[in-house]
C-alpha cells in the first residue's frame, strides 16, 4: 500500500534542517550513546502519560502509559543498530505512540553490541515477554514493534518465540526496519545520496562495530534471511527516501510468500525513522494507522 500522499509543507521544512551523519573518528560509541541520551531527555512528552521505571526479569524497563489505557500493549524494542538507543532515546516517541493508541508502551533496556553477545538481545526481549505473559496476559494482547534494527529484533522475537513453541504475539509492527545486516539492499547505496540522515559509508562503519563478533547474515541480525513462516499479521512502514527502503519491500514480499498476512506502507519523500517527528500530518497518520491496525488485531 502507498499513501496517495505530497510531502506536506511541515515534512519539507523539518527535511531541510537534517544533518545527514557522519564518522568521526575522534568520538566514541559511548559518547555517540550518551550524546543521544542527553539530547532526547530534553524532549517533551505528550500529554496525558505517565512513566513508570521498572524491572522484568532482571531486564530493566520503561512503562509508558496513559491514564485511560485500552487494553494491549506495545512491547517496543528501540532502533540504534543494536550498538545504541536505550528507553531514554526513545521514549519521547513512544509517549506519543501511548496516546494515540490509548495502549501501554513497554520500552526493555535490552543489553547492547558489541559489548555483549549477539544473542543478548534477543534474550532480553524473549524474557519481558515471558515476564508479561507471567502476569495472566495472554500473547493475543501484545504488540510486538520497533524501529530500525528494533523492529529487527521485533521479527527475531517473534520467530524465535515460534521455535521454541511459545504463545505468539498478536501482531507485529515495524518503523523503517532494518532487516539484512549484510547491507544487500539496492537502495543502500541508490539512495545514499538522495536519503537526508544516513548514508552507505555510515552503514558500512556500523557494520565493522561488530566484526568478528557475528557474521552479518546471522538470523538474529538479519531475520530476512530465516525462515518466517507461521508469524503473526504485520504492518511495515518506510520513507522512499531511506537507505533502508529496500529492506521493507523485500522484507513484505517475503513474509508474503512465506504465508504471513503482511501491509506495506511506503511514504514519498520521508526519510528514516521520521515518525518520531511526531508533529508532522505524515506522522500522524502512521500513528492512526498503527491504532487502527491495533484494533484489528488485538484481543480486547
Amino acid at each position: 500500500m502507498r499513501p496517495c500522499l505530497m510531502p506536506s509543507t511541515e515534512s519539507l521544512r523539518v527535511r531541510k534542517t537534517l544533518e545527514k551523519e557522519s564518522i568521526d573518528p575522534n568520538r566514541t560509541l559511548r559518547q555517540e550513546r550518551q550524546e543521544w541520551a542527553d539530547h532526547s531527555a530534553t524532549l517533551p512528552l505528550a500529554e496525558g502519560v505517565f512513566l513508570e521505571e521498572t524491572r522484568h526479569s532482571s531486564v530493566e524497563c520503561l512503562w509508558i502509559k496513559p491514564k485511560t489505557a485500552k487494553s494491549g500493549l506495545i512491547l517496543y524494542a528501540h532502533g540504534g543498530g543494536l550498538v545504541s538507543g536505550s528507553p531514554i532515546t526513545h521514549r519521547a516517541f513512544a509517549s506519543h505512540l501511548a496516546q494515540a493508541t490509548g495502549r501501554a508502551v513497554l520500552l526493555p533496556q535490552y543489553r547492547l553490541l558489541p559489548e555483549h553477545p549477539v544473542d543478548a538481545p534477543l534474550e532480553d526481549m524473549i524474557a519481558v515477554y515471558e515476564a508479561m505473559l507471567a502476569t495472566s496476559l495472554p500473547a493475543s494482547s501484545i504488540a510486538l514493534t520497533g524501529d530500525s534494527n528494533g523492529a529487527a529484533l521485533a521479527l527475531s522475537t517473534a520467530i524465535a518465540l515460534r521455535d521454541q513453541g511459545k504463545p505468539r504475539p498478536s501482531c507485529l509492527i515495524s518503523l523503517s526496519g532494518a532487516f539484512d545486516a549484510t547491507l544487500s539492499g539496492a537502495s543502500i547505496k541508490s539512495k545514499s545520496d538522495v536519503d537526508p540522515m544516513l548514508s552507505d559509508k555510515v552503514l558500512y562503519h556500523w557494520q565493522r562495530l561488530f566484526d568478528g563478533l557475528v557474521e552479518p547474515h546471522n538470523p538474529i541480525l538479519s531475520p530476512l534471511f530465516a525462515n518466517l513462516h507461521g508469524l503473526p499479521p504485520s504492518l511495515l512502514f518506510a520513507g522512499n527516501d531511506e537507505v533502508w527502503l529496500n529492506d521493507t519491500t523485500r522484507m513484505t514480499d517475503a513474509l508474503h510468500n512465506a504465508g504471513n498476512a503482511v501491509t506495506q506502507a511506503i511514504y514519498p519523500d520521508m526519510w528514516h525513522v521520521w515518525p518520531m517527528w511526531t508533529e508532522l500530518p505524515e506522522s500522524q497518520t502512521v500513528l492512526a494507522h498503527i491504532n487502527r491496525f491495533l484494533d484489528a488485531t488485538l484481543d480486547a
